[in-house]
């Protein structure tokens, strides 16, 4: 009996220190906040909340894959047309009929006069000259979708879009885990997550392309510098 006394004499101390312990620091409540705000409502309804920032953002992720899909595939169409075009155009380069066919004459100038001279543009060399710049044209084409990334941002708006619409479906029709009391809470939560891991990776892109121009610009200098270089070397 005794010892049970002085257990409970022992357990009421360390309350009363508790208890004193946490008015001298003011703490209120369960949690370690100082004065936390009481609130009864949200600032913003679900409703609300859902229509000015869920479908808002969903909509425009949305359009900005179909975006970026539409511009992925007309250079990717753009390359396949002219691609196949360039071993055609090999091809009616290397007839005999198109070699023969000449559009332009040089002159040569002997004893005063004027003569027409050896050809110096045939319609083979057109066909030539085309498929040329075709092959350029494809380089360009290449390097502007490498550098715009249409593709990955094709891919990653769309799975942005399909993860906010998923948890809105989820939401309205209250599929786990929006089906207790703290659903919209959970729902703003995980919304605002898919939102900053997006926020987050176009700060690390935009580094990335500030990095990769800054690195064509110098090998443009590069080469400029030596082209200038040959000249000067031809010159001497």
């Amino acid at each position: 009996m005794e010892e049970n006394k002085i257990n409970e004499e022992i357990q009421n101390e360390n309350e009363n220190d508790i208890n004193s312990f946490d008015k001298e620091l003011g703490h209120q409540g369960q949690g370690h906040n100082v004065d936390p705000l009481e609130r009864k409502l949200a600032a913003m309804t679900d409703g609300e909340y859902v229509e000015e920032r869920l479908d808002s953002q969903m909509n425009w992720y949305d359009k900005k894959a179909s975006f970026f899909q539409k511009k992925y595939k007309k250079i990717r169409r753009w390359e396949i047309v002219i691609a196949a075009s360039i071993p055609v155009l090999i091809g009616f380069a290397a007839m005999n009929f198109l070699e023969n066919t000449v559009l332009v004459y040089s002159s040569i100038e002997l004893k005063g006069k004027m003569i027409q001279g050896p050809p110096m543009l045939t319609l083979s060399t057109i066909f030539q000259i085309i498929a040329a710049i075709g092959g350029v044209l494809i380089i360009i084409l290449k390097g502007i979708a490498e550098l715009e990334d249409y593709h990955k941002n094709w891919k990653e708006y769309r799975l942005t879009s399909e993860s906010l619409r998923q948890e809105r479906y989820k939401y309205l029709t209250y599929t786990e885990p929006y089906d207790e009391g703290d659903a919209f809470p959970m729902l703003v939560e995980t919304v605002e997550s898919i939102l900053n891991k997006e926020t987050q990776k176009w700060s690390v892109v935009s580094k990335k392309k500030e990095v990769n121009s800054d690195k064509a610009l110098n090998s443009v200098d590069e080469l400029m510098k030596k082209g200038q270089e040959k000249e000067k070397e031809k010159k001497k």
